[in-house]
């Protein structure tokens, strides 16, 4: 939406009755900290400070010229049913996202794995995905089972599950979230697509404040209770 706004900008430093109070900022905080970007640049903060994707991390991977590893495709999806959510389906062949991530809502989750079939069986032989990867939490499970029977090669993912390095994540999630920064850090290692609301999701997962707060981040849907938004396009 940002190219539909006209934007001004102004920072303290441009105005000499604004900076009374810069060197107490700068002291206090930083000159690198949100702290001073926002009260004296006038810019906006780089990243809330738990979140643990920035969204200039994000950004910076949005159209990246990456070279396409010799890898299988691999496609992930999340299911939704009903309502306001939407079920995604994303198509990645490595470090590349292949096309816009597919979603659809107020669809059965019978319909749902036929559409995945139909997806399957329209792609040639030779770029079919190694393995479906489908969210078993909750609805997904019955995705999961049906597209099983249908002979598709899916695999069951639990991001609730502990992770694989106990010592660094509580939980499989989390785990993912911190590959997924350590892929964007890079320069030529990640290439996130350029599509429309692709960074929203991303960017905003945060920390939670639980029994291990700088091991465990918070779910969706405790995002979407303080208003994050409802797009399944990570």
């Amino acid at each position: 939406m940002r190219h539909r706004w006209h934007t001004m900008h102004v920072s303290c430093l441009d105005v000499p009755r604004a900076q009374g109070h810069l060197e107490d900022i700068k002291a206090k905080y930083g000159d690198a900290s949100n702290a001073y970007r926002v009260r004296v640049l006038g810019e906006f903060p780089t990243s809330d400070d738990e979140t643990v994707i920035p969204l200039e991390l994000v950004l910076g991977a949005v159209g990246r010229n990456v070279s396409t590893l010799d890898y299988h495709p691999v496609w992930g999806v999340d299911v939704a049913r009903f309502g306001d959510d939407r079920t995604a389906l994303a198509k990645r062949q490595k470090n590349k996202l292949l096309e816009p991530v597919k979603s659809w809502n107020s669809t059965d989750l019978m319909a749902t794995a036929g559409k995945i079939k139909a997806e399957y069986d329209a792609t040639p032989y030779d770029a079919r995905p190694s393995e479906i990867l489908v969210d078993i939490i909750g609805l997904g499970a019955g995705v999961y089972d049906r597209c099983k029977e249908l002979g598709l090669p899916v695999r069951g993912v639990n991001v609730g599950e502990g992770a694989a390095s106990r010592e660094n994540c509580a939980r499989l999630r989390d785990e993912l979230l911190r590959e997924q920064r350590a892929a964007c850090e890079g320069n030529d290692r990640q290439r996130v697509g350029q599509y429309p609301h692709c960074p929203t999701p991303l960017a905003p997962c945060e920390t939670e404040c639980k029994n291990r707060p700088e091991l465990s981040n918070a779910s969706p849907r405790s995002k979407r209770a303080i208003g994050s938004a409802r797009d399944p396009r990570l």
